[in-house]
């Protein structure tokens, strides 16, 4: 038993270090990166994460986009019935 299981060690060793080296290849981020925040457009947190957004996009030299979605802490929406 105690063979058998230092023989499946032996051969999952090369695929467990073969895993990070896949995952490092990817970029980050591969998409732009959304902050979404659930206040209406105008307020003091929209324009502070707007101004947030800018910097992180020069910092991570990828597109930083701040969305508006008001909905249960700020503004209700209204859905259509």
């Amino acid at each position: 038993m105690s063979r058998n299981l230092s023989r499946r060690s032996a051969l999952a060793l090369p695929l467990l270090l073969a895993l990070p080296a896949g995952a490092a290849a990817q970029g980050f981020p591969s998409r732009p990166v959304r902050i979404l925040v659930t206040i209406g457009a105008g307020s003091a947190a929209d324009i502070l994460t707007r101004a947030l957004a800018e910097e992180m996009g020069r910092r991570l030299g990828q597109t930083v986009v701040a969305e508006n979605r008001p909905g249960a802490g700020g503004i209700p929406r209204r859905h259509a019935v």
